[in-house]
């Protein structure tokens, strides 16, 4: 059933423009009709920046998925440290985001809000159009790198898409539940759902059902939400994510992550490498120069087998 839930409609091909063409390199913007219709013109249409290398081409390809409200800096700079690698990366460009922004609304704004189907069905059209770019992404295998809430859909597209092989979240968790009522993040919501008389106990019976739900779902393959999040969560996946390659990063000051949600998340995923760094969400400032050296050593070592490293990795 959640297969038919993110099934996507195949498209045909990409329009393509230059945004730029080096020695090493060229960028160019990818655009498709959106597999899902939204009320928003500038968001029915999909993005995504390709970084294409042209000197030792690997014939592999890594996607960037941005975090939430984020105008993709620190992605653009990882995708072309991977495109003078040799990987084809490509920066996807999240619903309501950037170009995609309607008229009237901040950057990211409608992505996660108190408008839940909303938020959802946000969700729901970037799985979609990412499976989608996947089709024009050299290499059967496909590497993935989320920050933050790209890390989350991350996670989703791992357990659903068998294609996506190996993957970096950065500041990622698990148990959608945990991180809207008790992360900074979900500060508005948590208000919204109290003005209509939801509670701390509800709460706690929330978390209870979905154990439930992760319990049966694990069992027999499928069974009715209690909750519609509750099939966007990447713990739901987690068993399916488990044999891929797998690296966490995240701040043990994260007020947006609790470090509860990154251990259950892990847990689940079998216990892949985790790095803890001091820092809070916004690690990718700090870090950036260690996870772009990271970044690019791991995914030689994962999708181009016999590749030997700059310096050691952890997976």
């Amino acid at each position: 059933m959640y297969r038919k839930i993110f099934r996507y409609k195949k498209i045909d091909r990409l329009n393509k423009r230059y945004l730029r063409r080096g020695r090493e390199y060229d960028v160019i913007e990818l655009s498709w009709p959106s597999a899902l219709k939204t009320l928003y013109e500038e968001n029915n249409t999909a993005y995504a920046l390709q970084y294409r290398p042209k000197l030792n081409r690997r014939g592999k390809s890594v996607v960037i998925l941005p975090g939430l409200r984020s105008r993709a800096f620190c992605e653009k700079g990882i995708a072309t440290s991977l495109a003078k690698a040799g990987f084809d990366s490509f920066v996807y460009i999240l619903p309501y985001h950037m170009k995609r922004t309607p008229d009237g609304y901040k950057n990211g704004e409608l992505f996660l809000s108190t408008n839940l189907p909303l938020s959802g069905s946000a969700f729901l059209q970037t799985i979609k159009e990412i499976r989608a770019l996947g089709d024009f992404c050299p290499g059967k295998e496909i590497g993935l790198f989320g920050i933050s809430l790209g890390a989350v859909i991350m996670h989703i597209l791992m357990g659903i898409d068998d294609r996506f092989s190996a993957g970096i979240a950065i500041s990622s968790g698990g148990n959608i539940n945990r991180v809207l009522w008790e992360g900074f993040v979900g500060i508005a919501i948590k208000r919204l759902l109290k003005g209509r008389g939801v509670t701390d106990t509800d709460y706690i019976d929330t978390l209870k059902k979905f154990n439930e739900f992760l319990r049966d779902f694990r069992k027999d393959g499928w069974r009715r939400p209690d909750f519609p999040w509750f099939i966007i969560d990447p713990l739901t996946y987690s068993h399916l994510n488990y044999p891929r390659k797998v690296v966490m990063v995240n701040g043990i000051c994260d007020p947006i992550i609790p470090l509860q949600s990154v251990f259950e998340l892990s847990r689940a995923l079998g216990n892949p490498p985790l790095i803890l760094l001091p820092a809070g969400h916004l690690l990718m400032y700090p870090f950036y120069v260690f996870l772009l050296f990271y970044t690019r050593d791991f995914f030689k070592r994962n999708l181009l087998p016999g590749e030997k490293p700059e310096f050691n990795t952890l997976c």
